[in-house]
């Protein structure tokens, strides 16, 4: 695997030329970019300058649209924004989650299924890969059954080690049953704290009576990152990128470093790191 940053994981307000010069000082050879018109232009010149592949993500209303799904619009973003930048995995997620009854979750499925099958044969003959996220929404189980009904060689996943926690599962069993199939990541850290934590948040007017979740650098959180990369490492298929996805509430920066010498330190052994 190879180390990369989501553009994100510096802060929102980092400029792109700043992200990609950092992006490069890290040892990433991947970025996570959204791209698009108004910066396409900007991102074919960074990402040849720093020598960095791209990943990038695009979205549509997917459990609205179903089966009525349009795919105009993504086959104008493969022939003007892929091809050119040589973009090969391009990300998704649902447009709802599993905890909405509108429409209820087996429908949803259903409904996705519908829409990501009218986008599929379209990044297929442009030589693109959709990778569907694991977004806060659903469980492994649930994003298989997708893939399974698309049955589609470029409808694959993004494999997110921090949110099976947001849908009550364990990350490493999810990274079991999607590595197989994971294309791209985005790797995410989280700290638990139940109700009996003394050291949970506070919100006025008492103690917050749910579990809390904050972000952390790699390597400081809840998340087993090692276990997951050894999955990662063994069962993925071909040179996955592993994207550093920081949400800290603190200096993201500062966690981003944190992070990255995680990585050299303790995973040297499944990620690449550019010199």
């Amino acid at each position: 695997m190879r180390l990369g940053i989501v553009q994100h994981s510096l802060g929102g307000d980092i400029s792109l030329e700043d992200f990609f010069m950092k992006a490069a000082e890290y040892g990433s050879s991947v970025v996570g970019v959204v791209v698009r018109e108004r910066n396409k232009e900007s991102c074919a010149e960074l990402a040849d300058r720093h020598r960095l592949e791209i990943v990038t993500s695009w979205g549509d209303c997917f459990i609205e649209n179903g089966s009525a799904q349009s795919a105009s619009a993504f086959e104008a973003y493969c022939r003007d924004i892929c091809v050119p930048l040589g973009i090969r995995v391009v990300c998704v997620c649902s447009s709802h989650h599993r905890w909405r009854s509108d429409p209820p979750l087996c429908e949803q499925l259903e409904r996705l299924s519908a829409s990501l099958g009218k986008l599929a044969p379209v990044a297929e003959e442009y030589g693109v890969t959709i990778a569907l996220e694991n977004h806060a929404d659903y469980r492994a189980d649930e994003v298989l059954q997708v893939l399974e009904r698309v049955d589609s060689p470029a409808l694959k996943v993004n494999f997110d080690t921090g949110n099976p926690f947001l849908v009550a599962e364990e990350p490493v069993e999810a990274a079991r049953k999607l590595a197989p199939y994971t294309v791209t990541t985005h790797v995410k850290d989280m700290k638990m704290y139940p109700p009996t934590d003394p050291e949970m948040p506070k919100i006025t007017g008492g103690w917050v009576t749910a579990l809390c979740v904050r972000g952390t650098a790699i390597g400081e959180g809840d998340v087993d990152i090692p276990a997951i990369a050894a999955i990662l490492a063994k069962e993925a298929r071909g040179d996955v990128p592993f994207l550093l996805e920081i949400e800290s509430f603190d200096d993201r920066e500062l966690a981003t470093e944190r992070s990255v010498e995680f990585v050299r330190n303790r995973l040297s052994n499944f990620v690449s790191v550019r010199a």
